[in-house]
C-alpha cells in the first residue's frame, strides 16, 4: 500500500493591493447618526417649537384633570362613607345636614330678592 499524498500546503495570505504614492487617498464615508435632521428654515423651527409648546401644555392639562377626577371621586367616596356612617348610627336626626328644607334654595333667594325689592312674586 502506497502512503497517501501529503495535504497541499495552504494558500499563501492575500496581499492588498498598494495604490502608487501619487494616487489621492480616500477616506471612508461616515455613517450618520440616529439624530434627525435639522430644521433647514427658522419658519419650520418656530413652527415645530410652537407645536411642541402646545403638546407639552395638553399633557399638563390631562394630567391635571386626570388629578382632579381622582381627587374628586374620592371626595365622594368620602361622603357616602360618611352618610351611611351617619345613618347607621342614628346621629342624622340630630345632624342639621339632614333637615329638611320647607323649599329648594332657589326659592327662598327669589323671595328674598322680592322683599328687597319691595314686590311679592307667586
Amino acid at each position: 500500500m502506497a502512503a497517501p499524498p501529503p495535504p497541499p500546503p495552504p494558500p499563501p495570505p492575500a496581499k492588498a493591493e498598494e495604490a502608487p504614492a501619487d494616487a489621492p487617498v480616500r477616506e471612508k464615508k461616515r455613517k450618520r447618526s440616529g439624530k434627525a435632521s435639522k430644521p433647514k428654515s427658522k419658519k419650520l423651527t418656530g413652527l415645530l417649537s410652537k407645536w411642541n409648546a402646545i403638546r407639552e401644555e395638553e399633557q399638563a392639562t390631562d394630567q391635571f384633570d386626570v388629578h382632579v377626577s381622582f381627587h374628586e371621586e374620592k371626595k365622594q367616596k368620602q361622603i357616602q362613607e360618611w352618610l351611611s356612617r351617619q345613618l347607621r348610627s342614628g346621629e342624622h336626626h340630630s345632624n342639621p345636614n339632614f333637615v329638611k328644607l320647607p323649599m329648594p334654595w332657589s326659592q327662598k333667594l327669589a323671595e328674598i330678592r322680592n322683599k328687597k325689592a319691595g314686590t311679592t312674586g307667586p
